[in-house]
């Protein structure tokens, strides 16, 4: 098949994929506009690609590598010296915008993506950016999406590095010049260090302006709740957040479609559902997708912030829920439809009890990992195997992780004979390997951390002698991990050689440190 007899759609999507392997983004660029020279349909399809997105890179010059430590502390007599000013710093950018005026495609772009690699302030950076702007064209009025991404140059950048020097009018008036430039902004995200500094407040502020139009809003963790009215905001993706107090209420519409909160770093734990006090119901009534990263633990004052008595979600069709320490309070409070497409879950045995007693059925696929189960491993299992059996005859994918290194996964522990795919992280002995494959029919790829490999049992067949009985009639991936006991090919090879003679719909199998040559002998033989 000719590249030019596909349909327009997936041409572009051919194009789109090939410009993947650019290193940067004005080589992508570049390689693009190729794309426009080889004739008139190719045009045509790739011109949204090419100028679809307008952007600026600003990068300074000064790079302040030597005035920080390996812990990145100041080398500097006074921080003052490190704080640079705005006469004192040069930039080099690097964009499209003039040839797209240039050539008249300014009004295809929908997208600007904005990155400044700062050593010193951060703001500066931006606000060339927008001098750069209005110098070619006073208004981007077909922009829709814009993405804010700050990239410090020192791999030692910390916060204190970052201060609010420029204050809350410098910001201000970035984001009033901002606003007038691209007025029609629907989706916001902003891409920078995980620290409520000026970026932060820089985020916050833009959001508040841009509030009542915007559709997506990815990246910005604290939100002027009093001022911002999100009345059309459809998905919202957030994290290290730490407005612990009614995070959700206050700026989750009712339009809201789909959220992710992932979790902070491990110096700002945060209650993901934290409410003000005084709990109530908070109900999600067009939420379809749920992606939730929760770290236990207390409040960042040291307290613990309140919970609302339910989250009902009437029309979830994804859920994603990362909890593997502690209890769960989100899968405490939830209310679930009676079927839900996916379930992705990792938790622990506290939380796993909640979301066995959890009435709800799983329609496509399903997917468990569970940590700290050594406690109540029998518990544990009986609990797994409740959740596991929520899956509905056609879910086309069933998954389990035990993620204890001191559990052990034995046949009998598992009931669910529709699972597809098994990771053990404990080792296992060869015999309960070849159980495990013996009593889940249906599965599709099995995983081990480590296997102790031990004398087979079973005679290898010569290569003009009968096959061994078929242990699975469906095992096509399987990974055996790395040899617990390191160098003893001897024990390896028997198993290694069984394992491909008694599953034949095998299509992978991996061992690290595999004995290369003996294998390579007997599949000539074979």
């Amino acid at each position: 098949m000719h590249i030019n007899s596909l349909p327009d759609d997936i041409l572009a999507m051919v194009l789109k994929k090939s410009l993947s392997s650019a290193s940067s983004r004005t080589e992508e660029f570049v390689l693009g506009l190729s794309h426009l020279a080889v004739c008139r349909r190719w045009r045509h399809v790739a011109f949204p690609n090419i100028y679809g997105v307008v952007f600026v890179q600003c990068i300074e010059d000064r790079v302040a590598e030597d005035d920080y430590d390996s812990d990145g502390n100041s080398n500097s007599d006074s921080d003052r010296e490190l704080l640079i000013e705005e006469e004192m710093v040069t930039y080099s950018t690097k964009t499209n915008m003039g040839l797209a005026v240039h050539t008249g495609c300014a009004g295809a772009a929908k997208r600007a993506e904005l990155t400044v690699h700062f050593s010193g302030d951060p703001l500066l950076g931006l606000q060339e950016i927008l001098r750069l702007m209005g110098m070619v064209s006073p208004r981007w009025a077909g922009i829709h999406s814009l993405e804010i991404v700050m990239n410090p140059r020192s791999p030692h950048y910390r916060r204190n590095h970052c201060i609010l020097r420029r204050h809350t009018a410098h910001i201000q008036r970035l984001c009033a010049a901002l606003a007038a430039l691209i007025p029609g902004v629907r989706s916001l995200a902003l891409d920078t260090v995980p620290w409520p500094t000026t970026l932060q407040a820089l985020g916050t502020q833009l959001a508040g302006i841009y509030a009542e139009q915007l559709h997506a809003l990815d990246g910005v963790d604290r939100f002027a709740a009093d001022d911002a009215a999100f009345i059309q905001l459809r998905r919202l993706f957030c994290t290290h957040t730490q407005d612990t107090k009614g995070f959700l209420a206050r700026v989750c519409p009712a339009t809201l479609e789909a959220m992710r909160a992932d979790q902070p770093p491990a110096d700002h734990p945060w209650p993901a559902l934290g409410v003000d006090s005084g709990a109530r119901a908070i109900e999600f009534p067009r939420l379809r997708v749920l992606d939730l990263a929760y770290q236990h633990g207390g409040t960042s004052d040291g307290s613990e912030a309140q919970s609302p008595g339910a989250l009902r979600f009437p029309r979830l069709e994804r859920l994603r829920v990362h909890c593997p320490r502690g209890p769960c309070p989100f899968l405490e409070r939830a209310e679930l439809p009676r079927q839900v497409a996916l379930v992705r879950i990792a938790c622990t045995a506290h939380a796993l009890r909640t979301l066995a007693s959890m009435p709800f059925t799983v329609t496509r696929h399903i997917e468990l990992d569970a940590h700290a189960l050594a406690g109540s491993p029998r518990d544990a299992f009986a609990h797994i195997n409740r959740i596991l059996d929520k899956a509905r005859e056609g879910c086309t994918g069933v998954v389990l992780s035990v993620s204890d290194s001191s559990l052990p996964v034995l046949p009998e522990s598992l009931t669910c004979t529709a699972l597809t795919a098994l990771r053990v992280l404990a080792p296992t002995g060869v015999a309960t390997m070849i159980g495990l494959i013996q009593a889940l029919p249906a599965l599709v790829e099995l995983a081990f951390g480590c296997i102790k490999f031990g004398p087979l049992g079973v005679s290898i067949p010569a290569p003009d002698g009968p096959a061994p009985a078929p242990l699975s009639a469906g095992l096509r991936r399987l990974d055996l991990g790395s040899d617990i006991d390191e160098h003893l090919p001897d024990l390896i090879v028997p198993v290694v050689k069984y394992l491909l003679l008694a599953v034949p719909t095998l299509t992978r199998l991996a061992l690290v440190d595999m004995p290369q040559q003996p294998m390579l002998e007997f599949i000539g033989e074979y």
